[in-house]
């Protein structure tokens, strides 16, 4: 399969097939029972250095990102404190515009008409 590459300046140039060799495949087959020869023999439950030093580099990998979480936790849940802190704190009444008349009826039917008006728009933000 002969394809042209489409980067930079060498546009027309063909890309190599994209197998593996027989050289790549010898060295798997050769890598493979190497393996198999090798680890054969490790009972089950017993380890080999090469899966200790994997399993230490791991855990190291794994305490970091547990050190990360954790942190990140912490600061969620102050914030998730401070949040319902604020929700549980009764909200005050907005204060009037202008303090409530203490004249006549007509007064203070007008008053009442435009703190209901203030009240509702407020609840509606």
């Amino acid at each position: 399969m002969n394809r042209k590459s489409l980067a930079g300046w060498a546009a027309q140039a063909s890309a190599p097939p994209l197998e593996i060799q027989r050289k790549e495949r010898w060295e798997i087959r050769w890598k493979a029972f190497r393996d198999c020869a090798r680890y054969r023999r490790v009972p089950i439950g017993e380890a080999t250095g090469w899966t200790l030093t994997l399993h230490a580099r791991y855990y190291e990998f794994s305490l970091a990102l547990r050190e990360q979480l954790e942190e990140r936790q912490d600061a969620l849940e102050v914030e998730q404190a401070t949040l319902e802190a604020q929700l549980a704190a009764p909200a005050a009444a907005p204060p009037a515009s202008r303090p409530r008349p203490a004249g006549d009826a007509r007064q203070l039917h007008d008053w009442a008409r435009e703190r209901r008006r203030e009240l509702t728009s407020l609840d509606a933000l």
